[in-house]
């Protein structure tokens, strides 16, 4: 296991995460996103650049997605 020290709503956690935990999040099917997301709902993505949880290339992937739906 992995003991991950993050930060949510400005408090300090620590989040076990397990090779099982890995694994359910790999297998994670996001088909719903790429193919059931309604072009007609509006979606506000905010992300600051000196995010230290999130990269800043996963907001372009989800730039990506949003812009492409059908």
């Amino acid at each position: 296991y992995y003991d991950w020290h993050v930060t949510v709503a400005r408090k300090s956690i620590v989040v076990r995460v397990t090779p099982a935990d890995i694994e359910q999040f790999a297998r994670w099917d996001n088909t719903p996103v790429w193919e059931q997301f309604p072009k007609h709902i509006d979606v506000l993505t905010i992300h600051g650049l000196e995010d230290r949880t999130v990269p800043v290339y996963v907001l372009l992937l989800v730039s990506h997605v949003i812009l492409n739906r059908p």
